[in-house]
């Protein structure tokens, strides 16, 4: 059996589960939580690829664990928002701080995606704070996120335990 190094393999319940949740369920964020290298970002980046042409505006995926960032406690809403803003193309202006860019850029959005990989390098009281004010103020903005750290926004949220796969 010949098995192609980028075809998606398992969790077809999951998937399903997770792609009914984002299009039409009641929860603005999906929080796939687990421990380190269990596939929390390949699966959502497979539930993203399936679910993109739902949305009218678009879908996105920011990658928070590539900013230079030294620890996450001294991540900012400012830092945060600036690197969510370039990742979907807000478009860029001095007369604003990037929180308050992003926010109005959301709200003029139509239905549009967003995933949050590797929350947990970001994840603070501020900055789930601002991400709870985000979710509050766009709410046709729907949340992806993956992190060894639940958010806690609990009218919003709702948490998927991913367990390492059986093979």
């Amino acid at each position: 059996m010949n098995i192609s190094p980028l075809k998606f393999v398992g969790r077809v319940s999951l998937i399903n589960d997770l792609k009914t949740e984002i299009t039409s369920g009641t929860a603005s964020v999906l929080t796939l939580h687990g421990y380190g290298g269990i596939g929390k970002t390949r699966l959502a980046n497979e539930v993203v690829s399936r679910v993109a042409a739902d949305f009218e505006a678009s879908a996105h995926s920011v990658a928070l664990d590539n900013e230079p960032w030294e620890n996450p406690l001294s991540v900012t809403p400012e830092q945060l928002a600036g690197v969510i803003a370039r990742s979907i193309g807000a478009p860029d202006t001095v007369t604003q701080k990037p929180e308050d860019r992003l926010l109005a850029h959301l709200q003029g959005q139509k239905q549009t995606l967003i995933l949050l990989d590797n929350w947990e390098s970001a994840h603070n009281p501020e900055t789930v704070k601002w991400i709870a004010k985000a979710v509050n103020a766009a709410s046709q903005v729907r949340w992806i996120i993956t992190s060894r750290n639940i958010l806690g926004i609990t009218n919003a949220e709702r948490v998927f335990e991913i367990a390492p796969m059986d093979l």
